[in-house]
């Protein structure tokens, strides 16, 4: 019997294995010139693509007072031969300190990037959004699009935001996660975007 199930469990595994399998003659991989990459500046995005190329981020690690962040970001655009063209490091800030980088994304044609600062004379944690120039990678305004309540200044007790964008790119879901109150309901916040 357990012989039985046993070769039943083997032949369906090679069955799936073997449907999964397509083969295409219509493929082109193409590699780009080879690269060395700074272990405190990873790559950690592919943002968008158009037809002058690909648009990347990387974000650089700094660690200071055995503490790590990484609220600076390179943004990079590379041409069809995948070849670097721009890069321009940012530094992330507001008009009075630094922001936290959140999230890059490519709507519409445009590319976005989303950044949050924690205002402790208000209590809470502001998510903005700036465009990228595609031309030269620099920051263009900003809006501010949502807040959380934010009563602590420990990293991991500060309100903070997941941002999700749909299957078709022409919405955005902002999650708010307030900071957690102790014997109190879970709150949070939901808002969608075009």
């Amino acid at each position: 019997m357990t012989r039985t199930i046993l070769l039943s469990i083997i032949f369906t595994f090679l069955a799936f294995h073997a449907s999964s399998q397509n083969q295409s003659d219509q493929v082109d991989i193409q590699w780009g010139p080879s690269m060395t990459v700074s272990r405190v500046k990873p790559m950690s995005q592919i943002i968008g693509y158009d037809a002058t190329g690909v648009y990347t981020l990387r974000r650089v690690i700094q660690r200071k007072n055995g503490f790590t962040s990484q609220s600076d970001i390179i943004l990079e655009h590379y041409d069809k031969g995948l070849s670097l063209t721009k890069s321009l490091e940012i530094q992330l800030k507001g008009p009075k300190k630094k922001r936290n980088y959140e999230y890059a994304t490519q709507l519409g044609g445009e590319i976005y990037l989303f950044s949050s600062s924690q205002d402790m004379s208000s209590k809470q944690m502001i998510l903005f959004v700036q465009k990228i120039d595609k031309k030269t990678l620099q920051l263009k305004g900003e809006k501010r699009i949502a807040q959380v309540s934010s009563l602590k200044k420990d990293l991991f007790k500060r309100g903070s935001f997941q941002i999700t964008i749909s299957k078709n790119s022409s919405k955005v879901l902002i999650l708010g996660n307030p900071t957690f109150e102790k014997d109190k309901n879970e709150k949070f916040t939901l808002s969608v975007f075009d």
